[in-house]
């Protein structure tokens, strides 16, 4: 007997104090650099995906920001080394980053990222506790028309080809890069007095 997994949906996960030469302290850097710059509203915000916490627009990751120009280079080097080559891509660009900033029971809808080919999010700060919302990855085939629950036997293990939507948590240091089009959402941040920080970015 043959199985073939057909059309897989890929998210990848770094430690990017584990898989790069990231540390610590330049997460710090950054932090202190974001909390700053959105302090002031250098950055702007908008509204799109987030509800009652903040988005910044987009960052410039070119100009006179060492700590965006670093980080931006640092991507580049993880989508061209560790997911366009082994996929058989080529001429994957960066596009744009953000700054998100999830206050006590704020969240993010149900979203993708139309016109990209890849998009991430990084977490600048974020405590590993269900508490402080798990990114959700929902599957982005029409499966949920088909499967019908009473089908599922609930008492064993969740096989990936009945799954509707899969949760991660994410922690300080952790990043996830994906499909654009995967659509995916973040539960209300409940932990009381502790923000969660990430940035968002996007490669076309």
């Amino acid at each position: 007997m043959n199985r073939y997994e057909m059309f897989p949906t890929y998210v990848w996960e770094f430690n990017l104090f584990e898989d790069t030469t990231f540390t610590e302290a330049d997460n710090e850097k950054l932090k202190s650099f974001l909390l700053t710059l959105c302090a002031k509203k250098d950055s702007g915000s908008r509204k799109l995906s987030n509800i009652g916490g903040y988005q910044s627009n987009d960052l410039d990751c070119h100009g006179k920001h060492e700590e965006l120009v670093r980080f931006r280079e640092l991507l580049e080097t993880i989508m061209k080394e560790m997911i366009q080559d082994p996929l058989g891509l080529q001429n994957i660009d960066f596009d744009n980053l953000w700054c998100n900033i999830n206050y006590e029971h704020s969240y993010n809808i149900t979203h993708n990222h139309p016109f990209c080919f890849f998009s991430g999010v990084y977490y600048v700060s974020a405590k590993p506790v269900s508490e402080q919302g798990e990114v959700v990855f929902c599957r982005d085939d029409l499966s949920q028309s088909y499967l019908r629950p009473d089908k599922i036997n609930h008492d064993v293990d969740r096989q990936p080809f009945s799954l509707f939507n899969v949760p991660l948590l994410p922690e300080t240091g952790t990043m996830f890069i994906f499909p654009s089009w995967v659509n995916h959402h973040v539960k209300p941040n409940l932990l009381s007095g502790s923000s969660r920080i990430s940035l968002s970015f996007n490669f076309s």
